[in-house]
C-alpha cells in the first residue's frame, strides 16, 4: 500500500522539497516472473519537523511464491544535517529533524513467481 503522491502536491503541502523519485531497479525478486521493483524518494526538510514513518518490510522483502525469489528489503535512511553520515532507520521511527534534514525511503521490491529457469529469454 505505497502512495505515490504527486510530487507537486507534497511540496505545496509541506515545507519540504523531493529532491530524487526513481525505481528502484533490480529490487524486485527473481522468478518466471519478476517481482515488480520498488521506488526511492529522497525528501529534504525546508523547516524543522517531527517525521512519522510507518512500514514494512525493512528487515526481510517480500517472500518469494512457487520457487521465487524474495524481493529486497526496504530501508529508510535519515541525514540530520549537511555533511553527517545518513543513518539507517528501522521500519517504524518518530524523529524530531531540524531544516536541511534529508530523508531517504526506499520501498521493498517484491517476490518473484516461478522458478527462474522456466522464464523464456527477454526479446
Amino acid at each position: 500500500n505505497t502512495r505515490n503522491t504527486p510530487i507537486e502536491a507534497l511540496e505545496h503541502g509541506y515545507p519540504l522539497r523531493v529532491v530524487e523519485t526513481r525505481i528502484r531497479r533490480g529490487s524486485g525478486g527473481r522468478g518466471r516472473w519478476r517481482g515488480g521493483d520498488g521506488v526511492v524518494r529522497t525528501i529534504a526538510l525546508e523547516a524543522p519537523a517531527r517525521v512519522t514513518v510507518i512500514s514494512d518490510r525493512r528487515a526481510r522483502g517480500p517472500y518469494g511464491r512457487a520457487g521465487g525469489g524474495s524481493g529486497s528489503p526496504g530501508r529508510n535512511l535519515v541525514r540530520a544535517r549537511a555533511g553527517a553520515a545518513a543513518r539507517r532507520q528501522p521500519g517504524k521511527f518518530q524523529i524530531d529533524l531540524p531544516r536541511g534534514a534529508v530523508l531517504t525511503l526506499a520501498t521493498p521490491g517484491g517476490g518473484g513467481f516461478g522458478r527462474r529457469r522456466s522464464r523464456r529469454a527477454a526479446r
